[in-house]
Parts: structure tokens; sequence; C-alpha cells
């Protein structure tokens, strides 16, 4: 439908029909407007959904590069982002009114297991035996560990496991229960 524009006026071919019409400037002005508003919001929805994909994306990566890719839970590096979380905490100053400035005043435990005769499962067994027998420690201890707390994988078969607000009693008492737990597993399986 070919349309031209005459001083002022539209003309345009209909069926073989000509007809005039006069544009309605404000019309066409509000629709103009509405057309970018719609259009800015398009963008802005378009690169809202695209930053938040990027964010996941990165998510992603950071949990990659903090987990130990064969038991799940955290690795050296994701140990010491903890560890240093934890420091910060401790130096950060206290808020509340009777001690405004001070640092504040938590135990902060590290538990270190070594998993004693692990060489020999691989050696008499194979890797893959090694593996599980990993997993199933993991879960055992992970299971009595508090949601607190950040139980990483450093060796081979070496592992700590970072205690906040975790008083040395407390950390022995914990620190059995593990033990307990492990024996116990160890005995079915």
């Amino acid at each position: 439908m070919p349309i031209e524009k005459f001083s002022g006026s539209t003309v345009a071919e209909r069926g073989g029909n000509v007809a005039e019409q006069e544009p309605e400037q404000e019309t066409v002005g509000s629709m103009l407007a509405a057309l970018k508003q719609e259009l800015r919001e398009n963008a802005q929805d378009a690169m809202a959904d695209r930053v938040e994909k990027i964010e996941e994306k990165v998510a992603e990566i950071q949990k990659k590069t903090t987990t130990d890719e064969l038991t799940g839970i955290s690795n050296v590096r994701g140990f010491n982002e903890a560890l240093a979380r934890e420091i910060a905490r401790f130096k950060a100053p206290e808020k509340s009114e009777e001690r405004r400035g001070e640092a504040p005043r938590f135990p902060l435990t590290l538990l270190r297991i070594d998993l004693d005769f692990f060489k020999e499962i691989n050696d008499k067994f194979d890797h893959l035996t090694g593996d599980m027998y990993l997993q199933e420690i993991v879960a055992s201890v992970q299971s009595k560990a508090r949601g607190m707390d950040t139980f990483a994988r450093v060796g081979g078969d070496e592992f700590v496991i970072l205690m906040p607000e975790c008083d040395p009693a407390h950390a022995s008492d914990i620190a059995e229960r593990f033990r307990a737990s492990v024996l116990a597993g160890s005995d079915t399986a």
C-alpha cells in the first residue's frame, strides 16, 4: 500500500481509492511516545534477564571453585574463604551498647580429621572403592555437623571442620560424635 505525504496531509491508496487524511499529531506523538516507552521497558526487561542469567552463572562457577567434586563439601579454597569470613567477623566491632566498639568474644574451633588406613583401602581394593568410602565418611560426618560449620576436604584423606561459636569442651563432644558415627558406618560397610 503506497503512502505519500503532501503538504500536511497523507494520501493513501486503498483498493484503488485514494483517501486524504489529516494527520493527528497528538495521536501520532502519543503512539510514538508509547512505542518508545515499550521499547525501553522491553530493553530493561531483556537486560535484567541477561544480568540474572550472568549472576546465576557466576554463582555456579563460584560454587564449583569452592566445592570438592568427589564429596560435595568445601575444598581448600572454600575453607579459606570461610575462615577469612570468620576472622573478619571476629575482628568486626561489636554493636551492642555494653561492648560498643570492642571485638566480639566468641570461640572458633578447628577440628582436623585424618582417615587412618585410607591408602590401604585404595591399594587393596581400588580407587573407586576408596572414593565410595570417602563419600560415606563425609555423609556420616556431615549428618552430625551443625549448619554453621564449614566441612572441607583439604587433602586426599584429610578434612577440617571450622566450628564458629564452639568452645573446646563442646568441640570435643562434637568430635567424639563424628568419630563414633564414622566407626559405626565402617562396621556396617
